[in-house]
């Protein structure tokens, strides 16, 4: 759902904007207001959003005009009032997320009231912005879609591109890096549009989120029809039932940990929610192992007495021969169970 219903403006929830636009139409003097002429000036209001209706604030956004740009960052709300403006049609461009990430956008009319402005515009001559290509480094946790967020791209931008062919063939799927693997990322392209004045953009952000699947079982059978709420930090709850034991979302990519309320609310499991590590990376056994419910004691990859017991029990429930090393055979199981589930 949007932060704020279309059709209203984002600025009626800003106390401070609330207030100085109230006096429209009026000029304070020794403490009294005098009617004055209306001023015949126009505002665009533009929100920016992503998939889940979440605001983005610190969007850098531009309206041009010849030579002249009028630039504004998006607010607490995610929106931005241009106020000022001849009444015409600009063309803005969004700077900070790439052209290929914005849904086609929601245009409401603003009431007469929000359309018209007192204030005056911002334009100046500023050096344009710019977002070339970079390498990025890999930090612990971090997989394509958390850092394409980062980024302002879609994460299938990232990860389609040619220059990360190798990094690909190296690792089985986008979120499932190693810290200090580098990733290439593309040179942004600015998304541009063309704006009226009178009334309210909305702008989807098609990127931001990251699929999680859970699979609830006893033993390895999954349990079907079984439901669940889950609550997901700065977004919506959502609840459900199993089917043939999975539960299939998307959460926003920023997302490191969610509840999964069972039986009524009787029962509440805090699950972490990681980037996964190869298979290569006994790191990343110890992930697979766990998310199993074979949980480790520790997670840094070594296998001390209690993980070589973990480790026993998942080779007995899988058939696999008594031993206390992670060899193919159990990279094959975790990534038959695990992976392709």
């Amino acid at each position: 759902m949007f932060s704020t219903p279309l059709g209203v403006s984002p600025f009626q929830l800003d106390t401070a904007n609330t207030q100085s636009r109230s006096t429209f139409g009026s000029t304070p003097v020794s403490g009294s207001t005098v009617p004055c002429r209306p001023v015949d000036k126009m505002a665009i209001e533009v929100l920016v959003i992503d998939l889940q209706g979440r605001v983005l604030p610190g969007q850098v956004l531009e309206l041009a005009w010849g030579q002249a740009v009028y630039r504004l960052e998006t607010n607490a709300y995610g929106a931005v009032r241009f106020e000022g403006l001849e009444d015409s049609s600009y063309p803005l461009t969004l700077w900070g997320l790439d052209r290929r990430t914005l849904d086609v956008p929601v245009v409401e009319s603003l009431s007469s009231m929000w359309a018209r402005s007192s204030q005056p515009a911002g334009w100046s001559v500023l050096a344009p912005l710019a977002y070339p290509e970079a390498l990025h480094v890999v930090q612990p946790g971090e997989g394509v879609d958390k850092i394409a967020f980062g980024w302002g791209h879609l994460p299938e931008t990232l990860w389609d591109a040619p220059q990360n062919g190798t990094l690909r063939a190296r690792r089985r799927w986008r979120n499932q890096l190693a810290a200090q693997d580098t990733l290439y990322i593309p040179p942004r392209e600015p998304a541009t549009l063309q704006v009226s004045t009178g009334c309210l953009y909305v702008l989807r952000f098609n990127g931001g989120v990251s699929r999680l699947r859970l699979r609830l079982a006893v033993g390895f059978e999954p349990q079907d029809g079984v439901p669940y709420l889950l609550e997901v930090p700065d977004a919506p709850s959502q609840q459900g039932t199993t089917q043939n034991g999975y539960i299939d979302t998307v959460v926003p990519a920023q997302t490191t940990r969610v509840t999964l309320v069972l039986d009524g609310g009787a029962t509440r499991l805090e699950l972490p929610v990681d980037a996964l590590l190869p298979l290569s990376d006994d790191r990343g056994v110890q992930q697979r192992l766990r998310n199993l419910g074979f949980p480790c004691a520790s997670s840094d990859g070594t296998f001390d007495d209690v993980a070589k017991g973990v480790l026993h029990r998942f080779r007995s429930a899988v058939s696999l021969p008594h031993s206390d090393v992670v060899d193919d055979d159990v990279r094959g199981a975790l990534f038959a169970l695990h992976d392709q589930g």
